[in-house]
C-alpha cells in the first residue's frame, strides 16, 4: 500500500493532473502553433544565411576560409543564444498571462472550479502546459547549434551555460507571469508589468557589466544578463571563468524564485478566481498604478462631464483638446530636451547614443502597447459598435485614434526628435553628418509604422493581449527582415567595415525610413479595410 502510495506521488498526473493534457492537446490544435514551428526554422535560416554573407563567400577549403568558417560559427552562434535568451522570455510572458484570462473569457473558471482538481494541478498543469511551446522552440534550434558547432571556436561549456541559464530563467519568468495574471484583471496589464521587470533586469545586467566579472559578485546572482554577458566574453578572453560556477549560482536563484511564486499562485488562485466569478476582482494597487503609469490613465473620478471641444473621437482619447493636453506635458518635453543637448556637449557621444536607444524604444514599446490597445479595448468593453453608429466616417475613427496615440506619447518622441537635430548641429565630420542625417526622418517613419502596425492588430484582434501580442511579433518580425536585407546589400556591395565610404550604403540608409513609410501605409489601409467586419 505504501508502495503505490509512493508512485502515485512521483507520477506526474499526481501534480499535474489532467489540466496538462487539455492544455497540450488545446495548444496542438491552435493555428498559431503551426505557425511558430514553421516560421522560427525559417528564422533560424535567415540568421545563419545573414553570418554566412558577413563572413564572405567563395574562400573554398583554404587557411583563410577555415579561419572565416570559426568566426562564423562564433557569431552565428552568439546571435543564436541570444535570440533564444531574448524570445523565450517574452513567449513565457505573453502565453503566461494568456492563461487564466483565456478561462475568464471563455466563462469556463466556474466550471473548473467545481471539479476536484486541486490549486496545485491547475498551477503546475497552466504552467508547464504553456511552456511546452517554448520548449519546442528550443528544441528547434539545439540540433543548428550542434551542426554549427562542428566548424569549430563554439565551446560545449558555452552551450551548456547559456541552455541551462535560457531555462532557469524562462521557467522564473513564466511563473512570475502567471502569479501577475492572477493579481491583474486584464492580461495586458501583467505583460506590461512582466515586460517592465525584464527591462529593469537588463539594466542591472548592463550595471553589473561595468564592473569585474568575477564569481560572487551580486550582478551575476540577480540578473540573467549579467551571466550572459560573462558567458559571451568567455567566447573572446581565455582569462573570463567558464566555468558552472559562473552560473550555476543564478540558476538556483531563479529556480528558488520560481518555486517561490508557484507556491504564491496556489495559495492565492482559489480567492482569486471566487472574486472573479462574484464580480468583486479588482486589480492590485500596485499593478494598478504601474499601469497607469506606462499608459498615461489617470483614475477614474466622478466629476461633471465637460462639454467636447474638437474632434469627439481626439476628446473621447485625451480627455481634452490637443493642445491643451500638450500644455500639460511641456515641463517633460523642456526637461528631456535639455538632458539629451547637455549630454551632446558636455559628454561622449556614446552617452548620447545610449540614452537616445533608451527613449526610442521605450516610446516605441509605449506607442505600439497604445496602438494595440485602442480599439481592441472598446471591443472588450462592447463600445466599439456604438462607435461606428456615430456620425463619424470610419477612416476618421482609426485617424483620430493614431493621432491620439502620438500625441499622448510627445514627451517621449519630441525631445528625441529634438536631441537628434541637435547632434545634427554639433557633428563636424561631413560623412558622419550625411549618415546621421536619418535618425531624425527615422524616428519619424518607425513611429509612423509602428502605430499603424498596432492599429492593424488591434482592429483584427478581439482583445487587448492577443493585440499587443502581435504587435510586438509583428515588430521582431520587421526588424530581422530589415537586418537580413541590410546583411544582403552590404554583402554585394562588399561594404562591410567601411560604412561612411560607401554612397550605395549611405542611400540604403537613407531608404530606410521610407521602407518604414511604406509599411506603415500599408498597415493604415489593411485596417481600414472591411472595418466592420471584424467589429466583434
Amino acid at each position: 500500500m505504501s508502495l503505490s502510495i509512493y508512485a502515485d506521488w512521483l507520477s506526474p498526473m499526481c501534480w499535474t493532473g489532467p489540466v496538462l493534457d487539455k492544455e497540450l492537446r488545446v495548444l496542438s490544435r491552435r493555428k498559431r502553433t503551426f505557425w511558430i514551428k514553421g516560421l522560427f526554422p525559417v528564422f533560424l535560416a535567415l540568421v545563419v544565411l545573414s553570418g554566412w554573407l558577413s563572413v564572405g563567400r567563395g574562400r573554398g577549403l583554404t587557411a583563410a576560409g577555415l579561419q572565416g568558417l570559426a568566426g562564423l560559427s562564433r557569431s552565428v552562434v552568439l546571435s543564436m543564444t541570444w535570440l533564444q535568451f531574448i524570445l523565450c522570455q517574452c513567449m513565457a510572458v505573453m502565453m503566461m498571462s494568456h492563461a487564466m484570462h483565456d478561462e475568464i473569457r471563455r466563462r469556463t473558471l466556474d466550471v473548473l472550479m467545481t471539479t476536484p482538481v486541486s490549486s496545485m494541478q491547475i498551477v503546475l498543469g497552466k504552467l508547464f502546459g504553456q511552456l511546452s511551446m517554448v520548449w519546442v522552440v528550443l528544441a528547434l534550434s539545439f540540433p543548428v547549434l550542434a551542426i554549427i558547432r562542428v566548424w569549430g571556436g563554439v565551446p560545449w561549456a558555452y552551450l551548456v551555460g547559456t541552455g541551462c541559464v535560457t531555462v532557469c530563467t524562462t521557467l522564473c519568468v513564466a511563473a512570475f507571469s502567471l502569479f501577475l495574471a492572477l493579481w491583474v484583471k486584464r492580461s495586458h496589464q501583467a505583460i506590461l508589468i512582466a515586460l517592465s521587470f525584464l527591462v529593469l533586469g537588463y539594466l542591472v545586467g548592463v550595471l553589473g557589466s561595468l564592473s569585474s566579472m568575477i564569481p560572487g559578485h551580486w550582478g551575476l546572482l540577480i540578473s540573467p544578463f549579467s551571466v550572459f554577458n560573462a558567458l559571451n566574453q568567455s567566447f573572446y578572453s581565455a582569462s573570463v571563468n567558464t566555468s558552472p560556477a559562473l552560473w550555476m549560482p543564478l540558476c538556483g536563484v531563479m529556480l528558488g524564485g520560481s518555486a517561490l511564486f508557484v507556491l504564491l499562485s496556489v495559495f492565492t488562485l482559489r480567492r482569486r478566481i471566487l472574486q472573479t466569478i462574484r464580480g468583486t476582482r479588482k486589480t492590485g494597487r500596485f499593478f494598478g498604478i504601474a499601469t497607469r503609469m506606462f499608459l498615461g490613465q489617470k483614475k477614474r473620478q466622478d466629476r461633471p462631464i465637460r462639454p467636447v471641444a474638437g474632434a469627439p473621437v481626439l476628446w473621447k482619447e485625451l480627455g481634452a483638446s490637443p493642445w491643451v493636453y500638450l500644455r500639460k506635458q511641456w515641463l517633460w518635453i523642456i526637461l528631456l530636451s535639455a538632458g539629451l543637448g547637455l549630454s551632446i556637449v558636455l559628454c561622449p557621444p556614446i552617452v548620447f547614443q545610449l540614452a537616445a536607444s533608451a527613449i526610442r524604444y521605450m516610446v516605441m514599446l509605449r506607442v505600439g502597447v497604445m496602438a494595440a490597445l485602442c480599439v481592441a479595448q472598446e471591443k472588450e468593453a462592447r463600445t466599439w459598435t456604438v462607435l461606428l453608429g456615430t456620425p463619424v466616417p470610419d477612416i476618421w475613427l482609426l485617424r483620430h485614434k493614431a493621432m491620439a496615440v502620438l500625441i499622448r506619447n510627445a514627451a517621449g518622441w519630441i525631445p528625441l526628435f529634438v536631441g537628434f537635430v541637435f547632434y545634427l548641429l554639433h557633428e563636424e565630420d561631413a560623412q558622419s553628418l550625411l549618415l546621421s542625417v536619418m535618425g531624425p526622418f527615422s524616428l519619424l517613419a518607425t513611429l509612423y509604422m509602428v502605430t499603424g502596425m498596432g492599429l492593424f492588430a488591434s482592429v483584427r484582434m478581439k482583445t487587448g493581449s492577443m493585440a499587443i501580442t502581435a504587435t510586438l511579433i509583428g515588430w521582431v518580425i520587421w526588424q530581422l527582415i530589415m537586418r537580413f536585407v541590410m546583411v544582403l546589400v552590404m554583402s554585394n556591395l562588399g561594404a562591410f567595415g567601411r560604412v561612411s565610404a560607401n554612397p550605395s550604403i549611405i542611400a540604403y540608409y537613407l531608404a530606410t525610413p521610407i521602407l518604414s513609410v511604406v509599411a506603415g501605409a500599408v498597415m493604415f489601409k489593411l485596417a481600414g479595410r472591411n472595418l466592420r467586419k471584424y467589429a466583434y
